[in-house]
């Protein structure tokens, strides 16, 4: 078992040293991606034998399924081809076959980002989208939420959090969230005096969104998409000077996640840190337990039959899920991470769903060994997809992959189908037409 970690390692290393040679002639969404994934899915497995296994004891029984699966042999062979595997496809697969959504003939000029400036168009779709939450939580008589950072670690609204329609707002700070962070980091077509007023607008929204979400979480998909927008910007220049940045936005995030969890969870000692640090940033132990699921059913079941949680998500599709939970019909709905969370702590489906999943662990979980080769192709479609778009969609369409990646499903689902919309806007012309007599 440790042999094939080993190899397993060696060549994950040889393959980020090539894509980062790859970065001197092209960068593109696949690439970054790559990079994404080695971080999520490959660093773990390097930190096992640097620094050690989590120690998913200090949690007791809440971490069942990562006490069980984390150490199984077979499971670990299985991850070990399982991250193989998708870094191979992410770098050399190259679909022939193209994905449309929409009328691509018909690309609007606004929809691409001249010399890094952005269109009215999308300046005004962006703040569109980064002044919906905040001023949601202003209508609904909670604007102090939009202010105050680390109101959710201190436990602080929880009348306001336990309302139904607070899940919306979250997701929707994300998109906020990203629009921000568009605004501050480019420029805008309308130049003028108030270039710098109308950044600090933009730094104002982002801090609005951020509070409204107000976890860990956020701050990790921000450093994501601002490091992007940086490799984007900057993918002529120097690589020493870019992988310095990166690893300088790294270490801020790191950073600014100690401190909340020693001073807002009061967590003492190095393995505990250590271990929860694994659990919110990494997502090696949510596959790894959907692969023991897979081989021991007898001891482990997450989902009871292939489609299963993909089918039961389907209620939250256009605000289904808000729908129903006003009374107005009955809608059986159910996230991914119910399931996973569930057979983690052997308790109840229903129960609790406050483990992060992501794409990878719900297709094994749906498909068996079936759901790698499964989620790959998709991965690689979706990335040659966003590969094809302007600069500014493509921001948007690997933020859905990035949190995709993260969450469960149900979760972003409102942040891709707001992604979609925009898509729409973008490549159809909007004309106004009207006949004179």
């Amino acid at each position: 078992m440790i042999v094939i970690d080993i190899l397993a390692i060696i060549v994950s290393m040889i393959l980020f040293i090539a894509s980062l040679f790859r970065l001197k002639n092209e960068f593109n969404c696949r690439l970054f991606y790559y990079w994404f994934f080695w971080i999520i899915f490959v660093l773990p497995l390097i930190l096992d034998y640097v620094i050690g296994y989590p120690t998913y004891s200090y949690y007791g029984s809440r971490m069942r399924g990562f006490l069980i699966s984390y150490g199984d042999n077979r499971t670990r062979i299985y991850y070990a081809a399982f991250i193989v595997f998708i870094q191979l496809v992410i770098l050399f697969h190259r679909p022939r076959i193209r994905i449309k959504l929409g009328n691509e003939e018909r690309v609007n000029k606004s929809s691409k980002i001249q010399n890094y400036i952005l269109s009215n168009r999308m300046t005004v779709i962006c703040i569109a989208f980064a002044i919906i939450a905040p001023v949601i939580c202003i209508l609904l008589g909670w604007p102090q939420v939009i202010y105050e950072f680390g109101w959710r670690e201190a436990k602080k609204y929880q009348e306001f959090v336990s309302r139904g329609f607070f899940t919306y707002i979250e997701e929707i700070s994300y998109i906020g969230t990203v629009a921000a962070v568009i605004l501050l980091m480019f420029d805008r077509e309308k130049k003028g005096a108030n270039k710098f007023l109308f950044k600090i607008f933009s730094a104002i929204l982002l801090f609005f969104n951020l509070c409204i979400e107000s976890k860990r979480s956020i701050f990790l998909f921000l450093l994501i998409i601002m490091s992007y927008i940086f490799l984007l910007k900057n993918k002529k220049k120097n690589l020493m000077k870019i992988i310095v940045t990166m690893l300088g936005l790294i270490t801020i995030g790191l950073a600014a996640s100690m401190y909340v969890k020693i001073v807002s969870r009061g967590y003492v000692g190095f393995d505990a840190l250590y271990t929860t640090t694994r659990i919110d940033f990494f997502r090696d132990d949510t596959v790894k337990m959907a692969l023991y699921s897979t081989f021991n059913k007898n001891q482990m079941k997450i989902l009871s039959y292939p489609f299963e949680s993909y089918v039961m998500q389907i209620g939250y599709l256009f605000f289904l899920g808000l729908i129903s939970s006003a009374g107005f019909i009955d809608i059986k709905r159910m996230g991914y991470d119910y399931y996973l969370t569930s057979a983690l702590t052997g308790t109840n489906l229903l129960n609790e769903k406050w483990m992060t999943t992501s794409m990878y662990d719900e297709a094994i979980a749906n498909f068996g060994i079936a759901g790698i080769i499964v989620i790959a192709i998709f991965m690689s479609y979706y990335l040659r997809f966003i590969d094809e778009q302007s600069e500014f969609e493509s921001i948007l369409w690997l933020a859905f992959l990035v949190l995709y990646t993260m969450f469960s499903l149900d979760y972003i689902i409102i942040f891709g189908e707001a992604v979609i919309v925009v898509h729409i806007l973008l490549k159809q012309p909007i004309v106004f037409k009207y006949k004179t007599q």
